[in-house]
């Protein structure tokens, strides 16, 4: 940005002929012979820097500079005298005076001091922002932590959600927001709104189906989706000529490795732009947030889920007769995926048939339970997960490749797999059933938008 100086001397070819040179150095200049002039500019603009007499009719050079010390401005005076005395001097001091200069002076000492002038008054603006920044920043940290404090002390999953938007709102300023929760398939679902009274966004955004959000969406970092001109990377479904929009700010809420869901900032047209700083907050809370979605989404799967009790007993009951071992489990969730539905009893019973005796060709001591009639947890006794990971691979290349005439109608079978080993980390059969379940929705959707994006390409 151009600094901006004033002049002011009682001498018209001093006026000129410095405001001639620094504008030809790239500054902007104003230049004043009339010292009374030059008062009224200062109450009125804000300069970057006054170079004055000292000695001028009407009004003197120190009261220049009182001027600029009353109005608390961060203006740099340099005062031109060629009588200076000790009076002057300490008003000089006192009223924060960069720099006195003799004349005669030469044009290039004048272009040092106004150099040295203006960087260290922009050393000072910095650190001072810097000053400001930091101390907003402790405030919304400690903002953050009250709600921490209050997220690990209540169970009301609304209650929550609901406090979450409160903080981003009146802690963070941030007015239009929503929490995306992972619904069934590519789809996510508003579990919390927060918008101003009457605001179409919040309409919007709660119509809205949200879905193929991976496609354009990482799921490990911040993104935001922009509207520039006349294109835009938005749905057209969020659109709203009552409340424009010029971006989405998508912040990923993940645990145990998984994506549970995003925290949205909607940043409507003439908003400004979020701070690194705001950023980084956001994360901040969709960490925080992270543990509460994911036991939401616990709470979901065993309302939902016919199959999540079952594999809750089949897993504690390996644990217990795993007890005299003190080696790992390898524990894998499978998801095996044909392009037509399995449908007769018949069918299932042999497509379960050939699905174990592959298995348990790659892994003899393998032990395979059915959840439901293409979801079975598989369990790898002394197997850590990498030895998990490597059979079940060689497993799933084995099932795409095989020729399963009645399950498949045209196309390869796929099998999804996730592999974790037993005991992981310090959580409960519940908590880890539930992470196993979202990695591997997770991995299908990446595998689904990847399709996508080849058959568009080829189209």
């Amino acid at each position: 940005m151009t600094a901006t100086i004033l002049v002011v001397d009682d001498e018209e070819f001093i006026v000129e002929a410095i405001s001639r040179h620094l504008s030809e150095s790239g500054y902007e200049v104003e230049g004043l012979v009339k010292s009374s002039k030059a008062l009224e500019a200062i109450k009125k603009n804000d300069f970057d820097m006054v170079i004055t007499d000292l000695r001028m009719p009407d009004v003197s050079g120190i009261d220049l500079a009182r001027a600029v010390h009353d109005k608390a401005a961060d203006t740099q005076v340099i005062i031109l005298t060629g009588h200076a005395t000790l009076d002057s001097a300490i008003d000089s001091i006192s009223l924060d005076v960069y720099s006195y200069l003799n004349k005669p002076f030469d044009l290039r000492e004048l272009d040092q001091v106004v150099d040295r002038a203006l960087t260290a008054q922009r050393l000072k603006r910095e650190n001072e922002a810097l000053r400001l920044r930091i101390g907003k920043m402790l405030d919304d940290i400690s903002t953050l932590y009250e709600v921490t404090r209050f997220l690990y002390e209540t169970d009301d999953w609304a209650l929550t959600m609901e406090s979450v938007l409160d903080t981003l709102s009146i802690g963070l300023g941030i007015t239009h927001s929503c929490i995306l929760l992972k619904a069934e398939g590519d789809r996510y679902t508003v579990g919390k709104a927060n918008f101003p009274e009457g605001s179409a966004l919040a309409e919007r955004a709660a119509a809205y189906s949200w879905e193929s959000l991976g496609a354009v969406v990482s799921s490990e970092e911040p993104t935001l989706l922009e509207v520039k001109g006349k294109t835009s990377q938005l749905p057209k479904g969020l659109f709203s000529k009552d409340e424009p929009l010029q971006g989405i700010f998508f912040v990923p809420i993940r645990y145990h490795e998984s994506l549970l869901g995003f925290l949205a900032i909607f940043l409507k047209e003439g908003m400004a732009a979020l701070s690194e700083d705001q950023s980084r907050l956001l994360q901040i809370v969709a960490i925080q947030l992270a543990p509460q979605v994911f036991q939401s989404i616990g709470k979901q799967l065993q309302d939902q889920t016919s199959w999540y009790s079952e594999a809750q007993l089949i897993l504690r009951q390996q644990i217990d007769d795993s007890e005299d071992s003190d080696g790992p489990i390898g524990v894998n969730l499978l998801r095996f995926v044909t392009p037509r539905t399995l449908a007769a009893p018949e069918e299932m019973a042999s497509f379960h048939q050939l699905c174990s005796e592959m298995l348990l060709r790659h892994e003899p001591e393998a032990q395979l339970h059915w959840l439901a009639a293409d979801t079975a947890l598989a369990f790898f006794p002394g197997a850590n997960q990498v030895q998990s990971e490597i059979t079940c691979t060689a497993m799933a290349d084995e099932f795409g490749k095989s020729e399963l005439d009645r399950v498949k109608t045209g196309g390869a079978a796929k099998l999804f797999h996730v592999s974790v080993a037993w005991p992981h980390d310090t959580i409960g059969t519940a908590e880890f059933l539930i992470m196993i379940w979202a990695r591997l929705v997770e991995q299908i959707q990446q595998y689904t938008h990847k399709q996508l994006a080849v058959k568009q390409e080829d189209g």
